[in-house]
């Protein structure tokens, strides 16, 4: 059912300190994944748009309330869809200024990102598949991953396998929050052991901000043994300065 399937990812891959809209029953869905109840904001008929939540989630009740173009001009950017057609359920970021607002500040940010990841390209202790180059370069990846991935390789090698995009149906201009690295780099000198807990103990530093959502070795969907680094929905704006 898209409903539970939506609340379970909210619950998993939302920040948990941001305000979550939903109508009714998937506040209730919500609450049952285990997404604290403090910080959802009710939508209940005849009321405005939320415009003060960080995140809504547009289920059929919430599109008939505010309609297509109302939620497409307040919560532009999708996170994740679920579902198809009359009952697909859409997770958006919301953009309390409107669209076109936004819109300028993610051009902005997407210039920061760009030129970040054309640091991390050129670095000489990083490795990455082309298409990973190709959105470091193309200002695609979530900053805190910016931040935490040029910290790491300033002290042993990385290579950085992929970025994810977390879920399915996410708008373009839309941030990677995961990337997968190798769990070993011959060029760092070390055992897979060492590490993989290299990797861990220097991720689980990170404070605040940059404290990522998942730290640890999986498996990506070709079965490859990867490191993972994943941090919550939504991406900050303008954390790398500008």
């Amino acid at each position: 059912m898209a409903a539970n399937q939506a609340a379970r990812w909210v619950d998993a891959q939302v920040n948990h300190a941001v305000i979550v809209a939903c109508d009714k029953p998937m506040c209730d869905a919500l609450a049952a994944a285990g997404f604290p109840g403090r910080h959802l904001k009710h939508i209940w008929p005849n009321e405005p748009y939320p415009s003060h939540a960080q995140v809504v989630v547009v289920t059929a009740a919430v599109e008939r309330q505010f309609g297509v173009k109302r939620n497409a001009e307040m919560a532009p950017p999708v996170l994740a869809v679920f579902g198809t057609g009359n009952t697909a359920i859409s997770i958006r970021v919301v953009a309390p200024h409107g669209a076109a607002k936004l819109k300028d500040k993610l051009k902005a940010n997407q210039r920061q990102l760009s030129s970040a990841g054309a640091s991390l390209v050129n670095n000489k202790h990083v490795k990455a598949s082309p298409l990973a180059r190709q959105l470091l370069l193309g200002g695609r990846v979530d900053p805190r991953l910016m931040v935490v991935l040029t910290a790491v390789a300033s002290v042993h090698p990385i290579d950085i396998v992929s970025f994810n995009a977390d879920a399915p149906g996410i708008s373009p201009g839309v941030q990677y929050r995961t990337a997968d690295l190798a769990p070993n780099n011959p060029a760092a000198r070390m055992s897979v052991s060492d590490y993989t807990r290299f990797l861990s103990r220097t991720l689980a530093a990170e404070p605040g901000v940059y404290h990522p959502l998942v730290a640890a070795t999986t498996h990506n969907f070709a079965g490859q043994s990867v490191f993972r680094i994943t941090f919550s929905a939504p991406s900050p704006l303008n954390l790398l300065g500008g």
